[in-house]
């Protein structure tokens, strides 16, 4: 089904989220992928590491539409070291940044 834009926007409340997320400091080496917000995404991402031989997908979720984190916007990577999903509140990138290379065997 086509959805008009503005729909779009409205619904999913876009230019209020604008502001939600904080900077994201990726290291050196690292690629990102930038793919389309599906499942009730905000914003989607994948990142590889060096040499495109490990990658994990991050989602921003704004109103708990993919997982449950008390009505506060987060992140999810998936997967992490143990093959599981890890979650981070708006603000906490950098602990995510810690988890991604903990994931790729960095740290």
């Amino acid at each position: 089904m086509f959805y008009d834009l503005t729909y779009m926007q409205i619904q999913e409340k876009y230019r209020e989220q604008v502001d939600t997320a904080g900077l994201i400091e990726f290291p050196e080496g690292w690629k990102v992928k930038i793919i389309p917000p599906f499942g009730g995404a905000m914003g989607r991402f994948r990142v590889y590491n060096s040499d495109e031989s490990l990658s994990v997908s991050v989602y921003m979720d704004c109103y708990d539409c993919l997982g449950c984190m008390d009505g506060r916007p987060y992140w999810e990577m998936y997967p992490n070291k143990e093959d599981d999903c890890s979650r981070f509140f708006m603000g906490e990138e950098s602990e995510m940044i810690q988890e991604i290379k903990r994931t790729f065997g960095e740290a």
